[in-house]
């Protein structure tokens, strides 16, 4: 592992996965956080947002990645992530994509 970059939250190395390259988080541990209250309130109110900050990020790379099929990809990719999750979380996250897509550092520039 090769140490990319380390920040307040965590420190991002690069690494291999299953033989392929790849970017590994390493959260750094806060002893001053009770870490019981903090687990329930992330579970009450962050899950559904980092997942909606994954799929944003997924669905950037596939474009960016693979731009000629990437709508027929990203439907089948919704598709298969909303038979897992359910309709209701289903509909929770996406809208939540959509809310970041909406901020000004996502918006498309035309």
């Amino acid at each position: 592992m090769k140490l990319i970059r380390k920040g307040a939250e965590g420190d991002l190395f690069f690494t291999t996965w299953n033989g392929k390259e790849a970017i590994l988080k390493s959260r750094k541990k806060k002893d001053y956080r009770n870490s019981s209250l903090d687990y329930r309130l992330r579970k009450q109110r962050t899950i559904s947002d980092d997942h909606a900050v994954d799929l944003r990020l997924f669905k950037e790379i596939l474009n960016s990645a693979h731009a000629d099929i990437f709508e027929k990809a990203w439907s089948n990719f919704l598709s298969g992530y909303k038979s897992s999750v359910g309709k209701e979380r289903f509909e929770k996250i996406t809208n939540k994509v959509m809310i970041i897509e909406s901020r000004g550092r996502y918006a498309k520039v035309v």
